[in-house]
């Protein structure tokens, strides 16, 4: 059940939408436009990389908070079963 759970969140966080559109004009240089396509088609690997790091940290997360939740559940029915 939990693993079910941890799949849930897993998918939930995915990877960040791109911020702006394609094609999107982020600036103008002498009349022609710099797009978000070009700087983004530029960088593509680094921002894969980064991307990538992103969803790790929050991976895990993620599971260092379902076994914090885990750890005091367990600690509360210890708690209850102690005469």
């Amino acid at each position: 059940m939990i693993a079910i759970w941890t799949l849930l969140l897993l998918l939930g966080l995915g990877f960040p939408a791109t911020l702006h559109a394609a094609g999107e004009t982020l600036a103008e240089v002498d009349e022609v436009a710099i797009t978000s396509e070009e700087v983004e088609n530029t960088l593509a690997s680094q921002l894969s990389k980064l991307e990538e790091q992103i969803y790790n940290l929050k991976r895990q997360r993620v599971e260092a908070l379902i076994n914090e939740k885990l750890l005091a559940k367990e600690a509360a029915k210890r708690r209850l079963s102690v005469p």
